[in-house]
Parts: structure tokens; C-alpha cells; sequence
């Protein structure tokens, strides 16, 4: 009987154990406005928005310098990204673009929230 107390005590301490660590990972991981999110993926966007073949292209050697090249019906044509909107698509709502140098293309990162 004593061995059978002693195996539901240690189930209990463990139990309740595992619920505290769990209950402090969602604190201690809960996103907060501003936090990053990750980076960006130029690709995935132009293709999911303008087809399989639509290529991101660098139209200015600055962060919004960005586009999307495809060729519908065999003519070229090229849309700016919308990188706040890359992020919404790539992140989920609410996420947002920060670009850490204005002066370079691949400083974009994604951020959780919303801007301003």
C-alpha cells in the first residue's frame, strides 16, 4: 500500500511539474509587438502573387528597390513588392516590415503587430 501512495505521489509531483513548465514556456514565449518574426521570402511572394515563373528583381540597390518580373501572354511586367504585405501573407495578422538599412535590399525582417 505504501509503494502504491508513493507511485501516485510521484505521478502528482510530476504531473504538476510538467503543467508549471508548461504554463511557463507560454509566458516566457508569448510574441510581443515589435518582436521579429523572421525574415523574408521574395520568391514564395512573386510566385504565389504572378505564377511559378515569377522571379523577384531588384530594380534599385535600396530596401524598397523590389519587384516582381513575370512575363503573362509573353510580355514582360514587373509589380513593386509590397513587402508589408509580404509579411501578412508569409507571417500571419497582424506582422509587419522593418527594414534595418534603408541603403541595403536584404536588411528586411518581419515583425509581429503592427506598424507605427
Amino acid at each position: 500500500m505504501r509503494r502504491a501512495l508513493l507511485a501516485v505521489f510521484a505521478f502528482a509531483l510530476g504531473l504538476g511539474g510538467a503543467v508549471a513548465a508548461a504554463q511557463l514556456t507560454d509566458a516566457a514565449g508569448a510574441v510581443r509587438q515589435g518582436d521579429v518574426l523572421g525574415t523574408i521570402d521574395l520568391e514564395r511572394y512573386c510566385r504565389d502573387l504572378y505564377g511559378e515563373r515569377a522571379i523577384p528583381l531588384l530594380s534599385r540597390p535600396v530596401a524598397d528597390g523590389w519587384q516582381c518580373a513575370w512575363r503573362p501572354n509573353g510580355i514582360f511586367d514587373v509589380e513593386p513588392i509590397d513587402i508589408d504585405d509580404l509579411c501578412r501573407l508569409q507571417y500571419g495578422d497582424p506582422s509587419f516590415a522593418v527594414s534595418t538599412d534603408p541603403t541595403w535590399p536584404y536588411s528586411w525582417e518581419c515583425r509581429y503587430g503592427t506598424s507605427g
